[in-house]
């Protein structure tokens, strides 16, 4: 969705320049930004307990996780 929502965004420029919306294209590409890092930030902890795991995983395979 949010790919779709980029290149919708990247077709509209004219028209929002149109309507006065310098202002518009500073509140989208802020929201994507927020976006991504939000994004990143959570891919992060997701490899972060994936790492995690597989040690815990090869200290103590009776476990079972």
């Amino acid at each position: 969705a949010m790919g779709l929502g980029k290149r919708v965004f990247s077709a509209l420029p004219p028209a929002i320049q149109d309507m006065g919306g310098s202002g518009v294209n500073r509140a989208v590409m802020q929201g994507i930004q927020g976006y991504e890092a939000g994004r990143n930030e959570v891919m992060g902890h997701h490899n972060q307990v994936q790492a995690h795991l597989s040690r815990l995983r090869r200290a103590a395979p009776e476990l079972d996780i």
